[in-house]
């Protein structure tokens, strides 16, 4: 039996600068036919520190002491999670972007004009 999925990507951007690499926080929602959801939380919008590109890291949690991480999402198609990394990228980029952002002006009167 084969089931088909939609893909819903949630992005959440960090309130903080704990962490200046996290561009976002990453939630991959899956539905299948039946309207079920598969809700993946955990991943990240990284800026790389080579081009400061951003790049999708999948859910992992710290095997401690420095000794790496355990992957929580293993994608065999490295084509399908770059399709889907791509589709973060644009989410966020879309968000975030400044030209998105609307200016808001005062007339001096009390009225608001967003330009």
């Amino acid at each position: 039996m084969e089931t088909s999925y939609n893909l819903e990507i949630i992005i959440n951007i960090p309130i903080d600068n704990k962490m200046p690499d996290v561009l976002a926080y990453v939630c991959l929602k899956f539905m299948d036919s039946k309207d079920r959801p598969l809700i993946l939380n955990g991943s990240t919008l990284r800026k790389s520190k080579y081009n400061n590109a951003p790049y999708l890291v999948p859910a992992s949690r710290s095997k401690g002491m420095g000794k790496g991480f355990y992957k929580f999402i293993f994608c065999d198609d490295k084509d399908q999670w770059k399709e889907i990394e791509d589709e973060a990228v644009q989410k966020y980029n879309k968000i975030y972007s400044y030209d998105q952002i609307p200016i808001i002006q005062e007339d001096g009167k009390g009225k608001y004009a967003i330009t």
